[in-house]
């Protein structure tokens, strides 16, 4: 998966140059639409380090009575429906702090504090620690380039931080340098790539801000020190108290702000670099009565671009009760930040079910020899053009009017197209057949293969 670290905004208007431009590979037409966006540039956008986040909370299984292998599971769409791949960092949720011991990672003698996954019971006797496990194999599997941190947890009793410093043994300096050397440990042990500060009451009021500054210097200090790759330290707030802006700025590689919290705002965070601000989004519904979520990832670029300019999202996250709507949301937000990124995604004139590969809104299929096309359209349609004879439609789904998001050709078999909300709004009713396939044909048919190439499905054009 291509990732973009310096992305840059052509602010040009344009229209759609070529129906079908790219290049052969071993005998196949590689093609692509190219549309120029129109982009109204205003304020100065942070294009150092674009990155899409989200947070995962392995305290929840959904739906209800599911675990974290049932087939059905949110965790098992992460994975069925590449989710994982429009995420560039993912935080797991939640770590706590706890004294070193015989169990712990490091082990030690309990002088000194180290991190461990929160303890939770799922069905069939798993644990937090066993889905952290899955996370990252099954995230690594799926995306080869994600990198995965960890959050602190912010509430119950708020000590998480305070109780580093509790051994009177130590000097605080000592007492935090410890534990940043305990957390690198630990991170290396999980093949683990950062650490995250959740940081709101209690933990905001329970923690001074001299301990937040210690703690802080230690960790950036003990990462700075690391050669064999980055780790990453970032910050989650939804409020300043106690927070030590020169300390934030120095060791911080970005700040999540939690925009959706109703009282978090940037001008809040006084002397802390601007440049480290990223847009904390919210797909997670209200409440069960309003099941679409708090925000869309239309609504959160749309208010980034307007009123913050942050080269960072992070979301607010990947399994609650209406995870489908979340996981949808954060491929949609992908694509809007990412528009040329190829996750996923087809080459050719075929599209395969073992690889759930699909099209988005204006890429097409195109036969080999280039005469017929199946465009994906911006107004949810799916159209068959006859390019020689002045790209007259001769197909479609009318599905036009429908927010576009992507068509699949489905592990299942089924050929669907999705809306942005993730309902499938049209199908080829072609499921219950494995390892199929979907081939704009010379002779303009659309036609759907199973594994042993007979039909089970055509356009009939």
């Amino acid at each position: 998966m291509r990732r973009r670290r310096n992305f840059t905004i052509n602010p040009r208007s344009g229209v759609l140059r070529m129906l079908c431009m790219g290049t052969r590979l071993n005998g196949r037409r590689f093609c692509f639409f190219n549309p120029l966006l129109e982009i109204t540039l205003g304020g100065t956008m942070n294009t150092n380090n674009q990155l899409v986040n989200a947070w995962i909370y392995l305290d929840e299984d959904e739906p209800g009575g599911t675990n974290y292998n049932s087939s059905d599971s949110c965790y098992q769409t992460l994975i069925r429906n590449n989710v994982y791949q429009p995420v560039d960092v993912l935080f797991i949720c939640f770590v706590t702090t706890t004294p070193t011991n015989k169990s712990t990672v490091p082990v030690g003698n309990g002088s000194s504090y180290t991190i461990k996954m929160e303890d939770a019971l799922h069905p069939e006797g798993l644990t937090n620690q066993d889905y952290m496990h899955n996370v990252i194999r099954d995230a690594r599997k799926n995306n080869p380039d994600i990198k995965i941190a960890v959050t602190l947890n912010w509430g119950k009793s708020g000590n998480q931080i305070s109780n580093i410093f509790s051994n009177s043994d130590y000097s605080s300096q000592q007492n935090a340098d410890n534990f940043a050397a305990n957390l690198m440990t630990y991170l290396k042990n999980y093949g683990l790539d950062g650490f995250d500060i959740d940081w709101e009451s209690p933990i905001s009021t329970q923690t001074t801000q001299e301990q937040f500054r210690l703690l802080v210097n230690a960790i950036g200090g003990q990462f700075k020190q690391e050669t064999d790759k980055h780790y990453y330290l970032t910050l989650s707030p939804a409020e300043v108290g106690n927070l030590d802006a020169t300390a934030v700025n120095e060791n911080m590689d970005f700040v999540n702000l939690q925009l959706y919290s109703g009282f978090t705002s940037p001008d809040k965070f006084k002397g802390v670099t601007p440049e480290l601000f990223a847009y904390g989004a919210k797909f997670e519904s209200v409440s069960a009565s309003q099941p679409a979520g708090y925000q869309t990832a239309q609504e959160a670029y749309q208010d980034n671009e307007k009123n913050y300019r942050y080269g960072i999202f992070t979301c607010w996250r990947l399994n609650s009760g209406n995870y489908e709507f979340e996981q949808t949301q954060q491929q949609l937000l992908y694509q809007l930040v990412f528009p040329t990124a190829a996750t996923g995604q087809f080459h050719g004139d075929r599209m395969y079910g073992a690889g759930n590969q699909y099209l988005v809104p204006n890429q097409v299929v195109c036969s080999s020899e280039e005469r017929f096309v199946l465009r994906y359209q911006s107004d949810g349609n799916l159209v068959i053009y006859d390019v020689q004879k002045n790209n007259k439609a001769i197909w479609a789904t009318n599905t036009d009017g429908q927010a576009a998001w992507r068509t699949y050709m489905q592990s299942d078999g089924n050929f669907v197209v999705y809306s942005s909300e993730g309902h499938p709004i049209w199908a080829s009713d072609t499921a219950g057949h494995p390892d199929s396939k979907i081939i704009m044909q010379d002779d303009g048919n659309l036609v759907i293969y199973d594994k042993n190439d007979r039909p089970i499905w055509a356009s009939d054009t």
